[in-house]
């Protein structure tokens, strides 16, 4: 299954995926993450979910340049504050692939 956002500019392309949703920026992150538990709900548990989309970036004070680690643009995005709504997806995905940059400085672990 593919999840991706609308404004990466050009559709990803899979042929072996068999189902794909493209996430406008103002869909709910809730609805992005419903979505994925129907299609498990109504074809099994999903094997693997990726997840393609831009990572959010800023600056800081003391750091050149723009740092990321704030998120990902999926939707109305997901980040440190409602991560934990990711847990829909518990036992209903078993694999999760983000083709993000930036998305986080550290790995999360639900």
């Amino acid at each position: 299954m593919l999840v991706h956002c609308t404004t990466l500019g050009a559709t990803p392309h899979m042929s072996n995926i068999h189902n794909s949703f493209a996430v406008q920026p103002t869909h709910p992150i809730e609805h992005v993450w419903d979505w994925v538990a129907t299609c498990s709900d109504r074809n099994g548990r999903i094997k693997n979910l990726l997840i393609a989309c831009h990572g959010g970036y800023t600056e800081l004070d003391n750091v050149p340049g723009l740092s990321g680690g704030f998120g990902i643009h999926l939707g109305t995005g997901l980040h440190k504050k409602n991560v934990h709504l990711t847990r829909k997806l518990l036992g209903k995905v078993s694999n999760i692939y983000m083709i993000v940059c930036g998305g986080s400085k550290q790995f999360l672990t639900l």
